[in-house]
């Protein structure tokens, strides 16, 4: 695993140099597509027993949550979610009080911009994976 994130940082440092300039959106959703590949994360179909506590936007494609357990999961739209990265509040939307679950929850931008956008996949990572995602 170290090696993956290794050879993660190389490519976003790379990234960002060769260019000269922030990533864009579409620069970080791409790093993060391949972050979830590169680390072989696999998506669950729901979190049972859930309870939200925190959450970090990294784009308007994905997202980090966090329960009272202090596990972190990354989260993965069906499509984009405009206005996420510079969202004060979001708001998850269940079908049960007690799990969150892909393809039938979604989350919601709180504002005058809201949003409600599907979560299309939920992959669980550790908190080395999370701190990781959220330097790109």
């Amino acid at each position: 695993m170290k090696k993956s994130i290794v050879l993660f940082t190389v490519l976003i440092t790379s990234a960002a140099s060769a260019t000269a300039h922030t990533l864009t959106l579409a620069e970080k959703n791409k790093s993060y597509a391949e972050f979830v590949q590169a680390e072989k994360l696999s998506d669950i179909d729901n979190i049972r027993s859930f309870r939200y506590t925190g959450w970090k936007a990294l784009s308007d494609d994905y997202l980090v949550i966090t329960n009272t357990k202090k596990e972190d999961y990354l989260i993965e739209f069906k499509s984009r979610c405009l206005g996420l990265s510079k969202a004060k509040a979001v708001k998850l939307n269940r079908f049960s009080d007690s799990s969150l679950s892909s393809q039938y929850d979604t989350v919601s931008v709180v504002g005058p911009a809201a949003e409600t956008c599907r979560i299309e996949s939920i992959y669980p990572i550790s908190a080395e994976q999370s701190l990781t995602l959220s330097k790109v």
